[in-house]
Formats: C-alpha cells, sequence, structure tokens
C-alpha cells in the first residue's frame, strides 16, 4: 500500500533507508516481524543501512512496548511525555495517537503517576524520582521505555524531517475523524508473544549498567543484543579519543537543556587533533543537543563518515550513551 511504504521511509534525511519492496537479510526478516507485529516507520528504518542496529532497536521496541505486565496506554503515555521533553514532535504526535488509541480516560491514576515521573526524568534531583511508580518486576517496563525514547527521540530529530510525513499526517487526520480508529484500535491492541524477536541476533551478556533490564527477561536479553551490536558498530566507526570526549561530556551532564549555545561544544572539542573535532562535535550535539544537528554539521562529519552506516553506526552510539547516562539516575 502506497500510504504505508511511504510511512516506512518518507522524509528521511542524510542516509538513504531500505524499503520493504527492496529489504533482504536480516533487514527483511526485521521489517516483516514489524508489520505482523506492529508498523514499519521511519524510527527504525533510519537504521536500515546497519541491519543489526536496526533489529536490535525493533527488539527492544517489541519486548518492552508491546507486551507485559504494564498496561499499553502506561507505555505509551511515558513515550509521549518524553517526546516532549526532548521537543520531538514526530514521536510526540505518533505515540500520543496510540496513547489516545488505547484509552481516552482522563481519571486514570496509574497513567497520571507515570506521566508526573516521565516530566521530572531530565531533572535528577526531582522528589517523584526518588518514589517511582513502579515495582522492581515493572521497573524494567518503565525504565526500558524511557531508555528507548531518549535514543529514539535523539535519531529522529537527526535522520527524519520536523514534524510527520505527509502520509502520517494523513492517518493522523483520519484517527481524529474517527475513520481509522477500528483499525488503529486492533494494531493497538494485538497480542505477541513475548521473546520472538530474540532469534534475530545472538545471545549476547546485558551490561552491568544496564542491569535494571535484569528482572524481565525478554527486556534484558533484547537490551543486551542491542547494546553489543551498537558497541562494536560504535568503535569500527569512532576513533578512541572521540568516544573518551562523548562519555566524559556525559559524565558531567544532568539533563540540563545546553540552549542555542554551541559554545559549550567548541571548549569541549578545543584540545582534540583537528581531524577528529567534526566528528567529535556531531557526536556531543547527537548526545546532549540533537535539535542543534543541522545539514553543516553533518557535511563536515562526512569528511570522516563517508557511508550511511559509519554515519548511523557513530549517531546510535552517541545516542545509546545519552540513553545510558538518563537511566543510570532513574535506578532506584
Amino acid at each position: 500500500m502506497r500510504v504505508m511504504e511511504g510511512v516506512a521511509t518518507g522524509r528521511i534525511k542524510y542516509v538513504k533507508a531500505v524499503s520493504p519492496r527492496n529489504a533482504q537479510g536480516l533487514v527483511a526478516e526485521a521489517y516483516r516481524q514489524m508489520q505482523r507485529d506492529f508498523v514499519i516507520s521511519p524510527p527504525f528504518t533510519i537504521h536500515s543501512s546497519q541491519p543489526e542496529i536496526m533489529a536490535g532497536i525493533w527488539m527492544l521496541v517489541r519486548e518492552t512496548m508491546l507486551h507485559g505486565q504494564v498496561r499499553r496506554e502506561i507505555k505509551e503515555a511515558i513515550a509521549t511525555t518524553v517526546s516532549e521533553s526532548n521537543a520531538c514532535p514526530y514521536c510526540r504526535e505518533v505515540h500520543g495517537m496510540l496513547m489516545r488509541a488505547y484509552s481516552a480516560e482522563k481519571n486514570d491514576a496509574e497513567k497520571k503517576k507515570a506521566i508526573q515521573w516521565a516530566k521530572a526524568i531530565r531533572t535528577p534531583e526531582e522528589a517523584t524520582l526518588k518514589t517511582p511508580p513502579f515495582s522492581s518486576s515493572t521497573a524494567p517496563e518503565y525504565l526500558g521505555t524511557a531508555f528507548i525514547f531518549h535514543y529514539i527521540n535523539r535519531m529522529v530529530t537527526i535522520f527524519v524531517e520536523g514534524g510527520l510525513t505527509p502520509e502520517m499526517g494523513a492517518l493522523t487526520g483520519l484517527v481524529r475523524s474517527g475513520v481509522f480508529a477500528p483499525v488503529l484500535w486492533l494494531v493497538a491492541h494485538q497480542k505477541v508473544k513475548p521473546g520472538t524477536s530474540l532469534t534475530l541476533l545472538p545471545s549476547a551478556p546485558l551490561p552491568q549498567e544496564l542491569a535494571w533490564a535484569t528482572p524481565n527477561k525478554a527486556i534484558a536479553e533484547a537490551l543486551a543484543r542491542l547494546a553489543t551490536v551498537i558497541e562494536t558498530a560504535g568503535q569500527a566507526a569512532i576513533p578512541a579519543p572521540i568516544r573518551s570526549r562523548v562519555l566524559t561530556s556525559l559524565d558531567n551532564w544532568h539533563g540540563e537543556a545546553m540552549g542555542i549555545s554551541r559554545k559549550w561544544v567548541e571548549e569541549a572539542v578545543a584540545d582534540l587533533e583537528e581531524e577528529h573535532k567534526a566528528l567529535a562535535r556531531l557526536l556531543l550535539l547527537v548526545a546532549l543537543a540533537a535539535y542543534q544537528v543541522d545539514e553543516e554539521t553533518i557535511k563536515q562529519a562526512r569528511v570522516t563518515l563517508r557511508e550511511d552506516k559509519s554515519l548511523i553506526a557513530a549517531c546510535a552510539w552517541a545516542a545509546f550513551q545519552a540513553s545510558k547516562r538518563v537511566t543510570s539516575w532513574l535506578v532506584i
């Protein structure tokens, strides 16, 4: 269907996405699962030049969002709220639409608590974070949802044109009018079997800093696989001094907005080798101020990252490190 093809690959910038009709191998299998269980959309397809990373992102989304103890509308509320705080209009609109498809109930105490918690995520000193709305058994679903959208918001902000694609905008209009609501309801309430996506990638150890996922086997295994492929791809694409600089900057970051000035970026890269500055500048922006990444920033980094797969690997690594940093202060 033409509209769904447009939803999958429309308005992607800086890289070329593999279309569903041309997909092969791991990309084709991941697309098949997405089509069966959810939807093929730009947050996934922007990664298609890196099949293992795309498969890992899909696995984590599926195993965190599409089943579990926590009601789906709670997770969609967290996704929408995180996307608002990260100023990602595409994700905010799509997941707000899904949240409404699940439930229009305005007096949902559990959802209100989840939204309040999600609003506080960028402020580690906020008291709300000290009394989270989850138990030890449901923590992986809450933290996993926050983790996913801190990652996806960054990647979508950079690689998807602002706002919705015309096709997604048309679907949104149909949903709001009620015409498409029954179809969306079926998508939103589709039952999926836990863990079936895990065959896409080989098993891997879960890094200690992601141990919060351990109580949920499917989430832990998906996250472990994704962490491994992103670290491997990142090490191949990014020189060690740049990776070290990004990690140091993240260690000193506490969720604050970086503003519109790039003075902090220039200070952070000042003592690096000249050949490393453009890529370091891009990755610091990906991690801490994705909204500041523009065509010139990408162009300068392309001197080092000539292929789409290298650009995606590097940006995915930086976004993943930022998500790890955010969840580090959410664990009680």
